[in-house]
């Protein structure tokens, strides 16, 4: 499996540590007519995103399941535990080193494993046009930004301010706070039932 360092692709990433994403890898022939009939037809976005898969590492048959259940989804909810207890160190982060791809494991806290989780998700919810919410138990506060903020609800015109609001707000949170988890569930499904009639019409 081709291992990728996910910061050269990473959203939330700092301007300044943002890396120039590797050449798309070469895509064969057979995985480029394997998704057609299966999401719509091809195209360049399709044709980009298999490329970005496959240079996650993704194999041909996670690729094909990917986009047959793609359209079966079509929202996704994050609850983000920002409470006191993710300072607590005992997490580790992946960090992909050197040039063979090494993998290394680095002590973190909680929070900071995931802040790296949201980051790849925000990834792929960007490039995949993966309609993605994300949901904070504690509101980091009007300095930081909105308890509730999502990556790909807005189409590709909206996906840089969206991206913007998800790198300050992940990046600036500190976690606080009691575990409210029974009430941001509660929260999310009265969003899912309020969109349930036109989730069900376009599976």
């Amino acid at each position: 499996m081709t291992r990728v360092d996910i910061s050269a692709f990473d959203p939330l990433a700092s301007p300044r540590s943002q890396a120039s994403p590797p050449a798309p890898a070469t895509t064969h022939t057979h995985t480029k007519h394997a998704f057609t009939g299966a999401s719509g037809g091809g195209g360049a976005d399709q044709q980009r995103q298999i490329s970005f898969m496959q240079q996650q590492g993704f194999t041909f048959g996670l690729i094909k399941a990917f986009y047959t259940y793609k359209h079966q989804f079509p929202k996704r909810c994050w609850v983000l535990d920002n409470s006191s207890s993710m300072a607590i160190n005992g997490s580790h982060r992946i960090r992909v080193t050197g040039p063979s791809g090494d993998i290394e494991n680095i002590p973190v806290t909680r929070w900071e494993e995931l802040q790296n989780c949201v980051a790849q998700q925000s990834q792929m919810a960007s490039v995949m046009q993966l309609p993605t919410r994300f949901a904070l138990l504690n509101n980091p506060g009007p300095n930081i930004g909105p308890q509730y903020f999502s990556i790909g609800e807005n189409g590709p015109a909206g996906l840089a301010h969206e991206i913007q609001i998800a790198r300050k707000v992940i990046t600036q949170t500190r976690p606080y706070g009691a575990t409210t988890l029974s009430h941001e569930l509660a929260q999310i499904r009265t969003f899912i039932t309020a969109i349930a009639a036109p989730l069900r019409a376009n599976r």
